[in-house]
């Protein structure tokens, strides 16, 4: 691993030798590329198999693949006692390419083993949590207003 804890304006320089050594570049936030550098570093990455993640970074061109949360509740809580046990996240991912279909999954993020996993459309439902009495990781995210994601 190769952390670069202040790379300046000039990141885009110190990032694209990175990628001859690491099969993961992560790119912080507020971190911004000019047209030209961001298509060099996304070729180059390509090239050589290196997987970009950006954290809400201004990028100018669009990624692969975009993973957006969305709907997130807690279980655990009752009412004015317990402790958080788990957490269902709703998750949508689009992109280009073979990912420009957007797809959707609710995940157990942590299960209540403490494991990440798909939720069961049908599984139980949700006790206690943001005022909801319950339902299915569905219902719940219609619940918190999860709206399809431009593409």
């Amino acid at each position: 691993m190769a952390l670069v804890p202040r790379p300046g304006d000039q990141w885009p320089v110190v990032a694209a030798p990175l990628l001859d050594g690491v099969d993961l570049l992560l790119i912080g936030p507020d971190l911004r590329a000019k047209g030209s550098q961001a298509r060099l570093l996304s070729a180059r990455a390509r090239e050589r198999g290196v997987v970009m993640v950006l954290l809400d970074s201004h990028w100018p061109e669009s990624p692969d693949i975009r993973l957006e949360v969305s709907g997130c509740v807690w279980e655990g809580l009752g009412h004015g006692h317990g402790r958080l046990v788990a957490r269902r996240v709703e998750v949508a991912s689009m992109g280009r390419r073979a990912a420009a279909m957007e797809r959707r999954l609710s995940i157990w993020l942590p299960s209540p083993e403490g494991d990440v996993r798909a939720c069961d459309p049908a599984g139980p439902v949700l006790q206690g949590a943001h005022g909801f009495d319950g339902g299915s990781c569905a219902h719940v995210a219609k619940s918190l207003g999860a709206t399809p994601v431009a593409g």
